[in-house]
């Protein structure tokens, strides 16, 4: 894989196809790899890059730059460097952090985004969340990445006949640095980007789960707050769609970049 040097950072990526630049950024804990499915799809037809994000897989694990802001200007670092000015920006979960606060800062610098199974903010304002980001936390610190893998695993891909899928994502999430997923994990504290939804200048598509961690409402009130946005619900789906249902993702994105 070619690696390139962005800020404090060696990034680790792939580039497959030839076309329209479209850019993929995994979720938390996740890495480039999780996209091969898409890649595989959409290389078909467009020219697809796809990156570790700081921390994760075998991009640089810095103790320092933990943050979706930070993230941000790594991607925008990584695309002047390989030298397109524009791009098709395709996020999950963390991803698709990373690309609304990228179509907010940058809006000069996309085609169209894609924001797969993510909010628009993460606000500790109630107990619940408070809690349930503060448990995630200590169970990390105290039972380590792989028993956080077991339990992503087996919350998103509950049924029998995922065992050989769920086997799979657990020992790639396993393969996470302790420290560096922690840190991640407490930049999506406190985020957000709600109240600059309506500077988003290019096409938005929210993709949702139905059975994702944030219900399909929460993507709803991002799309009705962008100009030009759009909203797809995904049925019997959980938040690991892009490797839980890869044909069904696929044949959206697809969609979505045709009909442009």
């Amino acid at each position: 894989m070619p690696m390139i040097k962005i800020n404090d950072i060696n990034i680790d990526y792939t580039i497959q196809g030839s076309g329209q630049a479209v850019l993929l950024i995994h979720g938390l804990g996740s890495c480039k790899e999780d996209w091969q499915p898409q890649i595989s799809e959409l290389a078909m037809h467009y020219q697809v890059i796809a990156l570790d994000l700081r921390g994760h897989g075998n991009t640089s694990k810095p103790r320092n730059g933990y943050s979706i802001r930070q993230f941000t200007d790594d991607v925008l670092a990584f695309i002047d460097a390989l030298d397109y000015s524009q791009i098709h920006l395709i996020g999950f979960s963390l991803g698709g952090m990373i690309a609304q606060q990228f179509a907010v800062d940058y809006p000069q610098r996309l085609s169209s985004v894609v924001v797969i199974n993510a909010t628009p903010s993460v606000v500790l304002d109630n107990w619940q969340i408070r809690k349930m980001f503060w448990m995630r936390l200590l169970l990390i610190k105290l039972r380590g990445v792989k028993y956080m893998a077991k339990l992503i695993a087996n919350n998103n891909l509950p049924a029998p006949e995922q065992a050989a899928l769920r086997e799979q994502i657990e020992k790639q999430f396993a393969k996470n640095d302790k420290a560096a997923y922690f840190r991640s994990t407490r930049a999506l504290m406190h985020w957000d980007v709600s109240p600059l939804l309506q500077n988003i200048s290019c096409p938005l598509l929210s993709i949702s789960s139905d059975r994702d961690y944030t219900p399909v409402s929460a993507k709803q009130a991002l799309v009705d707050a962008v100009p030009n946005g759009y909203l797809e619900v995904i049925p019997n789906a959980r938040h690991l769609l892009p490797m839980e249902q890869p044909e069904v993702l696929n044949k959206v994105l697809m969609s979505w970049l045709r009909n442009l």
